[in-house]
């Protein structure tokens, strides 16, 4: 094993990967639920039960996904200084690791209040996107190195792929600030569902390249 200290990290970097994929899902259905609740009133003009379980089972979902996110940072943190022993691109992505920690954690103490809320998933989706593409930088590197040429070929395509996946998502993120309100409740609702599907879709890219990159190194 040429690279040993890489090979931990990215198996690190795989799992982290897995749990912030789970946490982009609880995170996707978590705000489409809010938005069905908000704004659903009986005939007496209060609440229903419906939507204040909604609501609740919403900020659960928020809660949780800021768990996982924050436990798949740490692991990003912990794989990619292993990783960077064996290649030096790796040690940039520390620093924007830590800093979507601390978004993180801000998201998690006022997860009730939805501006602050929606501006922090946007700042984490930024974070995110550095994170993946200076991975993946990382691996095309090493990938080099072992003369693996069809790996740097396919991380090169998959970061015009991500990029445009994560612009989409975050300008998803940032509509609902803007336009929260029962006007355009289905239409945010709509544009969630389809921003959570092409998230989906990024992290199954490059949970693929991930495991791939596994092997290479093993």
């Amino acid at each position: 094993m040429k690279f040993p200290n890489a090979a931990k990290g990215i198996s690190k970097l795989y799992l982290a990967e897995i749990l912030s994929l789970i946490a982009a899902l609880a995170t996707g259905f978590a705000m489409i639920f809010l938005l069905i609740a908000v704004g659903t009133y009986d005939n007496l003009g209060a609440l229903t039960t419906g939507s204040v379980a909604g609501a609740s089972f919403a900020l659960v979902c928020l809660s949780a996904a800021g768990v996982l996110a924050l436990v798949a940072m740490i692991l990003q943190i912990v794989g990619v200084f292993q990783a960077s022993k064996d290649e030096g691109s790796f040690k940039l992505i520390i620093y924007v690791v830590i800093f979507g920690i601390i978004v993180s954690l801000i998201a998690g103490i006022f997860a009730s209040n939805r501006v602050l809320n929606s501006v922090s998933q946007a700042v984490s989706n930024v974070v995110e996107l550095l994170t993946t593409l200076l991975t993946i930088l990382g691996i095309c590197n090493l990938s080099l190195q072992l003369r693996k040429g069809s790996m740097v070929d396919r991380g090169h395509s998959l970061i015009k792929i991500i990029l445009a996946v994560q612009v989409l998502a975050i300008i998803a993120s940032l509509c609902t600030i803007f336009f929260w309100s029962i006007t355009f409740r289905v239409l945010l609702v709509c544009l969630l569902g389809f921003s959570t599907v092409l998230e989906i879709a990024g992290y199954i890219l490059f949970l693929v390249y991930l495991g791939d990159a596994k092997k290479m190194l093993q």
